[in-house]
Formats: C-alpha cells, structure tokens, sequence
C-alpha cells in the first residue's frame, strides 16, 4: 500500500501494516500507528517489571501483533529477545528446553499452547526459577487444576491474561498468582490498560450495567487507523468514540463482554463463535469447557457443521495420555468407544440436548493458525475425511439388512423422521441428523407401539437401530410375539 490511497493511508506515523484473516476470506490490513504502540510499550515494561535483566523468549511468529510485545518493550527496557527455531514453536517440550536454557524471564503464548507447556514443564521437572510472567492471549483462559497447580508450586511466577485483537493491540489485562486462594475455571480478561477505554454496548447502543452482556468498544490509545484500501470495513469498525474528545474513535470488536461484580470484564464469547442449533444460541467455549472437565482430555475444540437442519456440532478431543502419539480411532467417533465415550456421557450428563455435538472424534494434535487460535476449519476438513473413510471402510456392517420386525419398523419410523432412506442399522443416528428433539419423538412413537420407556441418555449411548431394538427387546417381549 501506499500513502494516501483510500481506507487508511500508511503514514509515516505508522508502526508497521499487520494483515489478519477477514469474514469474507480476504486479509485485512491493519495500519497500526506509533501512539498506539508506544503507549501499549511504556504499559508493559511497567505492568511486567522490564528492564535490562528482563530476557523476553521470541515465541510468536513476526506475521503476528504479539510478537511486537515481545520485542519492542523488550528492546525500550534495554533487555534481550531470545530467539528460538522456527520449527520449536509447535514443539512445547522444546520451547520448555529453550526457556530453561536461555534463562528466559518471560514467556508469552498463544492459551492454545499453555496447557501443553505446562504439561511438557512438569515432565521435565523444569522449576523456572527465573521466569516471573507467562502471558497468554487469543481465546478465553480455561484455567484446570493442573494448571494452577503448576503456578501454585512456582509462587514467584505471574499468569497474564491479555485480551486484545489484531485492529487495537492490547486492551484488557488480568493476573493470576499464587497468592489467590481460588483461581477462577473461566478467567476474566479484566480491566483495561492505561490510556485505553473499554465500553459494554447492549443491543440497544447504551452501555449495559453490571451483569448485562454486550459488544466491546475498545477506544483512548489502542484503535488502528484503519484498514488499508478497504473505507468500507474501516468505517463500519472504527466509529466515532461519542464519550471521547473531538475526532475520538473506537474499535468495535464484535466480542460478547460483561462486567461482573468484581468489576471486571468477562469475555463470553466472538459473535461467530455463538451459533444458533435448532433456533437455540449455543456458545461453544461452554461445550470445550464441559469436555475439559474430563482428565483425560489435553484440549477439546468444538466446531459447527452442516446447514439449515442439518446444522450441528462437532467436538474434538486431544488425549492427554498420549498427546504425541497417534489418534484412538478405533471407535470411528460415531461409535464413542474410550476417551470419545466417556466424554459423550459427561456431556449427555451435564448440557441440554441442544448443545451436543453430534460426534466427539479424537484426533492426534488440534492444528493451530498462524496467530495460535485453534484451526477450526482445519478440523472440520479432517472431520469429512475421518467420516468418509468410517463408511467408506465400515459399509457392510453399517447398512445391514434389518434382522426382524422390530428393526424394520425402527428403520421406518427414523427415515421419516429424518426424511432419509439411506439410513444403516448399525451406524449412529446422530450421523445423519438424530438430536434431542427428533429423538424425544421417536421414543415417544416406541413407548405407544410397545410400550417400554427408552431413557434419552440410554438412546445417546446406543444411537443405532440395532442398539435401539436391543434397548426395546430388554423392555418387552418384543413385536413378533406381541403380533402372535
């Protein structure tokens, strides 16, 4: 780009022009100016206590805002950058390696990426006694036991918590140590930092009170410019700050916040990350969170699939037994054998209907973008050709023949519930658009016909035709001799 062209010049007040991905597909290009990042410089060395001993591990790609956070309070503070391998980054137990090694004083990561360091510090028995800040940004903080046993054991070492997209730099900051008895499990984003505003927007254009959600107006010091070429984007996004001097702007985020009643700010979640499944508003940081209430599960993403009716979701599963070895994907997800059953039924348990993902599929690593948010299309690619392979690979068994009448009917009632022909005997419903409210129905028509009551948890532990008739056949003497 060059000045002067229409959106946001790149002028010679700019900091650098930082490209993140757009709704459409298309990259943006955020002009970011000098203000904005002197003043997020002069915070930090501040709120992180820089200065010429600070020793600051260059985690983050250079195509990423954080790694300007890495490095230019570092250099102001008269510190050192260490750098690593390009190919360390997805490496946690090497990243591990290299903060021991260097003698890093703080470390910044994606919060895709914490879990996995503190799993890879923990099995090297690494102390960190130099480290006192691990900062994390880029979706909401899930903070387990584990987590905050590891913090906990090193009492001189602070979590950060950061907040703030690629169009503002920093926004909100929040600390854990180990002097809070009770870390929460769903950490705030908190307030904002100095010079910078955060305004709740309800539905309405009026700032929400405590309590009420609302969309994050991020203003003072952080906005961009703008985007460059692209006048329409930057004014939809950047707008008049109306509580600010004259020529004030903010950011509009499109990130659901709230303030508590501690008076921080609490993300619920992006726009696009609360979906609507059979007209119910579905967060999907509420499903990943029930899943990592499981042991056994390192990260778990959800993800949406499919349209109109056939919308639905999708859950993936990390192990953390073998979190470099390869998937158990024995039970072709639909079947929830191992992990994938075991967190079905703690789903089943503890969400209502609407908000269960169709399939739990277990895959080797969750993929990461190149800004260490989870990959979601990534996951639903390899989720097409983990499905395809199952019926690809399983066909005969799946489509079956029904074996008697009870089967049979079973077949019948479900096609026309599901308006589908092709349905197998010995396949997940849930496959082909089984969900609670159609499943309510379909044990309702077996409870006339036969009269046996099929718990809804017992059909989401047996979704196939054949599991069904089993679970009718225990409760009763069956069709055939009911026709006798």
């Amino acid at each position: 780009a060059t000045a002067g062209t229409p959106g946001a010049p790149v002028a010679p007040g700019s900091g650098y022009v930082m490209f993140t991905s757009g709704s459409t597909g298309r990259p943006k290009g955020v002009v970011m100016g000098n203000g904005p990042l002197l003043n997020l410089a002069s915070w930090q060395i501040g709120a992180l206590a820089m200065g010429e001993s600070t020793r600051f591990l260059q985690y983050a790609p250079l195509g990423f805002d954080v790694s300007f956070q890495e490095i230019l309070p570092t250099l102001l503070a008269g510190g050192t950058v260490i750098s690593r391998e390009p190919a360390d980054r997805r490496d946690l137990p090497a990243v591990v390696r290299r903060v021991t090694e260097s003698g890093a004083t703080h470390v910044y990561l994606p919060v895709a990426a914490l879990r996995p360091f503190v799993q890879a510090a923990t099995a090297a028995d690494a102390a960190f006694e130099q480290v006192t800040h691990v900062c994390v940004s880029g979706e909401q903080l899930v903070v387990d036991r584990e987590i905050e046993d590891f913090f906990t054991a090193r009492p001189w070492m602070e979590l950060v918590n950061l907040y703030g997209p690629t169009e503002t730099h920093a926004v909100t900051t929040h600390r854990l140590s180990a002097s809070r008895p009770d870390w929460p499990s769903h950490v705030p984003i908190g307030l904002p930092i100095r010079n910078v505003t955060a305004q709740v927007v309800d539905s309405t254009g009026h700032l929400a009170p405590i309590g009420v959600a609302g969309e994050l107006f991020a203003g003072g010091a952080c906005p961009a410019a703008g985007y460059v070429n692209d006048p329409g984007q930057s004014a939809e996004r950047f707008v008049e700050d109306p509580g600010g001097p004259p020529g004030a702007r903010r950011y509009r985020t499109g990130d659901q916040v709230m303030w508590n009643h501690e008076s921080l700010l609490v993300f619920l979640g992006r726009d696009d990350h609360q979906v609507k499944i059979r007209g119910f508003r579905v967060e999907l940081g509420e499903v990943e969170s029930a899943a990592l209430a499981h042991p056994g599960v390192r990260q778990a993403v959800a993800a949406v699939r499919g349209e109109g009716a056939d919308r639905h979701l999708l859950l993936f599963l990390q192990s953390a037994d073998r979190p470099d070895g390869p998937a158990d994907r024995s039970s072709g997800g639909g079947a929830r054998g191992g992990l994938a059953d075991e967190v079905a039924r703690l789903l089943t348990a503890r969400l209502p209907g609407h908000m269960l993902p169709r399939r739990v599929l277990p895959v080797d690593a969750v993929p990461i973008t190149g800004n260490g948010k989870f990959d979601r299309p990534a996951l639903l690619a390899l989720a097409d050709r983990l499905i395809r392979d199952e019926r690809e690979q399983g066909g005969d068994e799946r489509l079956a023949v029904p074996e008697d009448v009870l089967e049979a009917w079973l077949l019948d009632l479900w096609s026309g519930l599901l308006d589908r022909r092709d349905l197998p005997t010995g396949g997940s419903l849930l496959d082909y658009g089984a969900h609670s409210l159609n499943v309510l129905t379909a044990l309702t028509r077996i409870e006339e016909e036969y009269g046996v009551r099929v718990p809804v948890l017992d059909f989401f532990r047996a979704p196939t035709v054949r599991q069904l008739a089993g679970l009718v056949r225990a409760g009763s003497a069956g069709p055939a001799e009911e026709e006798q």
